[in-house]
């Protein structure tokens, strides 16, 4: 069972705390002291009713069914060779191998990990979470906060790191555009794929800073991180709507951005320890992706890149798919569990609820974009990527969305 239920204060590996003293050019991540919780939380509460949605037709044709199948993926988890975390790569990489996974990154902050192959056959991908932290930047972080700058880069190329295998440090930028610049273009160095991580921690990022990163082509954000969710002192519920807040202000502004979910996790084995001394742990298995691609790193970085997975922290989906008319999904379910779709449009505006394992909508019913969000009774959750439609005849896009889609059952084939 997978319930963020929990509201929990102050504890995340992945951004140090800090003190007020200015840090050292180059900044050099090391673990500093917060003073307060570091996950924002709305000025005003956010309201846990949604209104009531409209009837829902039923839909025409049939949608067009693909024989790929889902791989189960974690793409942002850390080693013994992240500074704030201490379980070795191949403990690591046997946890997620013994909970059915099909493939992993392991991404260290500010060093890129190349991991072995597995006796179980889960493929390893090479990866690293850049990660810039500093007291000071401009615009300046909120009282009690941190500059915070985390992105991960994957499916990289190891010849690339110059470093070869060791930790380095990023260059010093006052202004928070630059220094996200900077990541881009280490992650462009390392022919990796790039994902900003974890936007709304720290405030890392705000609506139109993020729109100038897409405009310089930023695609992939990682709007769920199982840290984030799990440590929001003003509850997972919140932590959820904020992101899913940011992710509809780009999709309004017709930016076809992909969500990408992550663990984030830092403690297996020591989780007990860390919780002894009054801290809440960084748990694996928390929030992961389900990649539709054929089983090899070639495919499954295609799929990636091009949005062809969904996000879960629990839910299933057996199809995925679209057609020029409809959007279509049927859940995988869990024995005793009942499930509700939620298809999400401009404005983040319910365009329809539906239970049961099986739900269908005709997208001539929005405009501006459709995407599905999947819950259990016991909380678990998945998002669907958004299907970008054209304003007039409310049709799927011909531009990167939509055709990217088309493996992950997106397809407008």
């Amino acid at each position: 069972m997978r319930v963020w239920g929990f509201s929990f204060f102050f504890f995340l590996g992945c951004a140090p705390s800090y003190q007020t003293d200015p840090l050292p050019v180059p900044v050099t991540p090391t673990p500093i002291e917060v003073q307060q919780d570091p996950f924002p939380s709305p000025e005003q509460p956010i309201s846990q009713e949604p209104p009531p949605a409209p009837a829902l037709e039923p839909c025409k044709g049939h949608a067009y069914l693909s024989n790929v199948p889902f791989l189960k993926g974690q793409l942002h988890v850390h080693s013994d060779r992240s500074f704030d975390a201490a379980t070795p790569v191949e403990d690591v990489i046997a946890f997620y191998a013994k909970r059915g996974y099909d493939f992993i990154s392991i991404t260290d902050h500010n060093h890129v990990t190349v991991p072995k192959e597995h006796p179980s056959g889960l493929l390893t991908i090479s990866g690293v979470e850049l990660t810039y932290n500093a007291a000071t930047c401009d615009p300046p972080p909120r009282p009690g906060y941190l500059c915070a700058f985390h992105a991960g880069v994957l499916f990289l190329n190891p010849m690339r790191d110059v470093t070869r295998g060791r930790h380095f440090n990023l260059p010093f930028r006052r202004q928070r555009l630059e220094v996200w610049q900077n990541l881009l273009a280490r992650a462009e160095d390392l022919d990796g794929v790039f994902v900003l991580n974890h936007p709304t921690f720290h405030y890392a990022i705000d609506e139109t800073q993020l729109d100038e990163l897409v405009g310089r082509g930023v695609r992939l954000v990682e709007f769920f991180n199982a840290g984030v969710i799990d440590h929001d002192k003003a509850g997972p519920t919140v932590a959820i709507q904020q992101a899913e807040a940011l992710w509809t202000a780009m999709l309004d502004r017709g930016h076809p951005v992909i969500a990408v979910g992550g663990d984030d996790a830092h403690h297996f084995a020591d989780a007990a320890t860390i919780r002894m001394t009054g801290k809440k742990p960084l748990l694996g298995d928390r929030v992961w992706v389900m990649v539709r691609a054929q089983r090899s790193v070639e495919a499954i970085r295609e799929a990636f890149i091009q949005g062809d997975f969904y996000v879960s922290t629990g839910v299933r989906l057996s199809e995925l798919e679209v057609s020029d008319l409809n959007v279509h999904l049927r859940i995988d379910p869990r024995e005793g569990q009942s499930y509700s779709t939620t298809f999400v449009g401009q404005g983040g505006r319910i365009l329809a609820q539906v239970d049961g394992t099986e739900a269908c909508f005709p997208t001539e019913k929005a405009e501006g974009y459709v995407r599905a969000v999947v819950q259990s009774d016991d909380g678990e959750m998945a998002w669907t990527q958004a299907v970008m439609l054209e304003s007039n005849d409310a049709r799927p896009s011909p531009g990167p969305i939509a055709k990217a889609t088309g493996n992950m059952g997106l397809s407008t084939q």
